[in-house]
């Protein structure tokens, strides 16, 4: 495995909104069930976690997106991580630590 890049989200990249989608569909159908929120983040992570004063960061390495992860603002000062997902064949490699760890400490500037 190559070097694991942490990127944050950038509005209208296709790849990014993808990514968030395909990423979290994954783990949560392998856990749970899709719910209508969950879909309706899938569909709209600028409008649902952004734009509400969230972020959503991702993993990169060898140039494909392997994982992601969100910091949904509650209310000010209360945040919640959440929509964390890497995919299956890149579980265990440490990619999920590594996105929290830089959401943590995104949360904290």
């Amino acid at each position: 495995m190559g070097e694991v890049t942490i990127e944050p989200w950038k509005a209208g990249n296709a790849e990014h909104a993808s990514a968030f989608a395909d990423l979290n569909r994954e783990w949560v159908e392998e856990f749970f069930w899709v719910e209508p929120a969950d879909e309706a983040m899938f569909a709209d992570p600028q409008g649902y976690v952004v734009d509400k004063g969230g972020d959503i960061l991702f993993a990169r390495v060898d140039g494909k997106i392997l994982g992601t992860i969100a910091l949904l603002k509650l209310e000010n000062g209360i945040y919640e991580l959440s929509k964390m997902g890497v995919t299956k064949t890149a579980r265990g490699l440490g990619i999920g630590r590594k996105l929290a760890e830089a959401l943590i400490a995104l949360a904290r500037k």
